[in-house]
């Protein structure tokens, strides 16, 4: 396997409707945003590994967000010739409910997140953390727990990039055009690469939702610094994108 013959195809499951403010901190409250909920396929190894699980309009609604049902993984996986009993590893960014929904359909695959985020997840904190830790999606799972960065997979590696939760993790992937960073928060384009006129006042956007601010804006400096393609996990551009690079 050649390490930097890696792509990634996103794969969406839901389209988000909503104040633009949820992705940008402090910002655009009366400006209407999209954002897309997705897994992400890793091709080029020997084995079907995607990043995250993605979530339902169903639950999204229930926690007040407007979505729309795009695809469910059975359908999105039929596409591309793969079942969800095909896939062999889910990396999971962090454990948020749109991000594992649909863990239990992947029964032959191993679950891998960091341990921070795990504890976190399986006793959320009521102040800040109920609404989007739902421990029944996962409290079954036998999870492969990492510590801080390391490899996953040959071309594949995990870097700790906690501030949006606890433990979210940022996977870095290999391919012909450099590093590819699948970012372990929720966020679009537009907190990397803020846009007139907020680009002449900061270099980055902190999203909407965070548990630490500071640190969140410090884990995206670190993404920064790590990768040479940013793929921001709600940008609703993965949409219409076959393959990245």
């Amino acid at each position: 396997m050649d390490r930097e013959s890696l792509t990634i195809r996103p794969l969406q499951l839901v389209k988000m409707e909503g104040s633009a403010a949820i992705m940008t901190y402090l910002l655009n409250f009366d400006v209407k945003g999209e954002a897309g909920g997705y897994m992400f396929l890793i091709e080029g190894t020997d084995k079907n590994i995607i990043v995250d699980t993605s979530g339902s309009a169903e639950s999204l609604a229930m926690a007040g967000f407007k979505a729309e049902q795009v695809a469910s993984p059975e359908d999105a996986l039929k596409k591309i010739g793969l079942t969800c009993e095909d896939i062999d590893m889910v990396i999971l960014t962090h454990l948020h409910f749109d991000h594992v929904e649909y863990v239990s359909k992947f029964k032959n695959a191993r679950f891998i997140c960091q341990a921070d985020e795990l504890k976190e997840a399986l006793n959320p904190h009521p102040g800040i953390d109920k609404l989007l830790y739902w421990p029944h999606l996962y409290s079954d799972i036998k999870f492969q727990t990492v510590t801080g960065d390391q490899e996953i997979y040959p071309g594949i590696r995990a870097i700790l990039t906690p501030g949006h939760t606890p433990g979210g993790q940022t996977v870095l992937v290999d391919t012909k055009d450099g590093i590819v960073a699948i970012t372990g928060m929720c966020s679009v384009l537009d907190n990397f690469y803020p846009p007139e006129p907020f680009n002449a006042m900061m270099d980055m956007i902190t999203p909407g939702i965070h548990e630490n601010v500071q640190l969140l804006y410090e884990s995206m400096e670190k993404i920064k610094h790590s990768a040479d393609i940013i793929v921001p996990i709600h940008d609703i551009k993965w949409s219409t994108v076959d393959s990245i690079p």
